[in-house]
């Protein structure tokens, strides 16, 4: 996610509520035409202005390279990031007062790069049982074949178990 764009976060000496934030927030009319509402984007590639640039900031964006100082990373392809992405996250970061959002396609992606980022081998990961269908694919067969150990504990409900 790119930083969010400056927006007001106060009127006068009032604090503005982040409900009232997200009407707003992370969205400039100049980059949209002045238009007052974000459009909707309707692409998943950018443009450059020559292939080397293209190239760059695709490096930067995808963590291959660290982009020089002053050098921010730009609207590559939608995988990555999008305006319509952006604005959303900027929105939701805002609302939960955090410093950061990000969206994913579905849960099960969601999960999966969560678990991916911090699960190592020989890692145990304790969860509740029962999971979702896909997660416990996840756990006991796919992260099992990178050394990654699931193991599951009864959910207490159950005075049988």
């Amino acid at each position: 996610m790119t930083a969010p764009r400056p927006s007001k976060t106060h009127i006068g000496n009032h604090k503005l509520h982040p409900e009232t934030l997200m009407l707003s927030y992370g969205f400039d009319p100049q980059l949209s035409e002045g238009a007052v509402k974000p459009p909707v984007f309707l692409t998943s590639t950018f443009v450059f202005k020559s292939a080397e640039e293209g190239r760059d900031f695709f490096d930067y964006t995808s963590g291959r390279k660290e982009p020089p100082s002053g050098t921010a990373s730009g609207l590559v392809y939608s995988r990555f990031n999008h305006p319509n992405s952006e604005i959303v996250e900027d929105r939701l970061a805002v609302y939960e007062g955090t410093d950061a959002c990000i969206l994913f396609s579905s849960g099960m992606s969601a999960i999966a790069t969560t678990l991916l980022a911090y699960a190592r081998p020989g890692d145990v990961i304790l969860h509740s049982q029962p999971l979702y269908g896909g997660t416990e694919t996840l756990l006991t067969r796919t992260l099992a074949g990178f050394g990654i150990e699931a193991v599951g504990f009864a959910n207490g409900v159950d005075e049988a178990a």
